[in-house]
């Protein structure tokens, strides 16, 4: 059994359990035959549950879904004056994302959106920006390929598109799908033209798609400590609401200290995949906390892919 030769940090020394059925795959979207359903549950029968999420939806589903499912309200005024403009400015961030995991996404944040469009109908300033919004979808979208077990070296940071056509072959099953390779998402920085020079730079390790999920991820981490906190300061004696928001405004929740010192990961009581998250994240990114704002970026001794 080999192990992973990969650019994504996290699978370094990991052992590829399916080293068979991935080469396999691979050969076959590649060749002009295709991958078959009919023929894939023999040799990778998982593969049922998560292949469609790599095949990419067109631009022109992709704002179908938004005009069906997107709640002007859930924004701040400043993202955008209308759903078309709201669409331009997300879809390079969602470019990758299958039309499942998008409906997905819509469909089990309806109650949520509905509750935010609700609070700004009385704050006006609140709402989300497109960033968090493509956050969010990009975030559930990496739950979903977690969820469904397709191999992290599919999809993560060198992404695999494929696209979907009838089977044609008389032998299959009549409900049998053709997959064929239509490119690789490498996720690189998002280029920024200087003074109209047509000079690029690349804002390294910002708003890189793993980046963003991964923000999400320590977000999700973040939330899930204060809560077990509050929880552990209710069953004190000397428990008192000041006391509650003191210390939850005392704590910089951004500090990388919060995440790594032992002690705190047992009270914020995360799992050991969290925590070895945890120590992923800031092995890879550098963050800078401020008096007024934090920064994280991509280390420089880190790979940029």
């Amino acid at each position: 059994m080999s192990v992973y030769a990969t650019s994504n940090f996290a699978n370094y020394g990991k052992p590829d359990k399916q080293e068979k059925q991935r080469k396999r795959f691979m050969r076959e979207i590649q060749s002009e035959y295709g991958a078959h359903s009919s023929e894939l549950k023999n040799y990778w029968q998982r593969s049922n549950s998560w292949r469609n999420l790599l095949v990419c939806s067109t631009k022109e589903e992709r704002k179908q879904i938004f005009l069906d499912y997107l709640d002007m309200d859930i924004l701040q005024t400043a993202s955008a004056k209308d759903i078309d403009e709201a669409f331009e400015k997300i879809n390079p961030y969602i470019s990758s994302v299958s039309k499942r995991a998008l409906l997905s996404f819509f469909e089990n944040q309806d109650a949520v959106h509905k509750a935010m469009g609700a609070i700004k109908t009385v704050r006006p300033s609140y709402g989300l920006t497109i960033y968090y919004l493509a956050q969010d979808i990009l975030f559930w979208e990496s739950k979903m390929f977690k969820i469904n077990k397709c191999p992290a070296i599919l999809w993560e940071e060198n992404r695999i598109e494929l696209f979907e056509i009838p089977c044609e072959d008389d032998d299959h099953r009549a409900d049998c799908k053709q997959y064929h390779q239509d490119g690789e998402t490498t996720w690189l920085d998002r280029e920024k033209v200087l003074n109209n020079n047509k000079k690029k730079i690349s804002k390294f390790g910002l708003r890189r798609k793993k980046f963003i999920t991964d923000e999400a991820k320590l977000k999700e981490l973040k939330f899930k400590a204060i809560g077990n906190l509050i929880s552990s300061l209710k069953k004190e004696p000397d428990y008192s609401y000041d006391k509650l928001t003191e210390t939850l405004a005392s704590i910089e929740w951004s500090h990388p200290e919060i995440y790594l010192k032992p002690d705190l990961q047992e009270l914020w009581k995360f799992t050991t995949e969290e925590k070895a998250f945890c120590e992923e994240f800031f092995e890879i990114y550098d963050v800078e906390v401020h008096d007024n704002y934090v920064l994280t970026s991509l280390k420089k001794t880190e790979r940029s892919y």
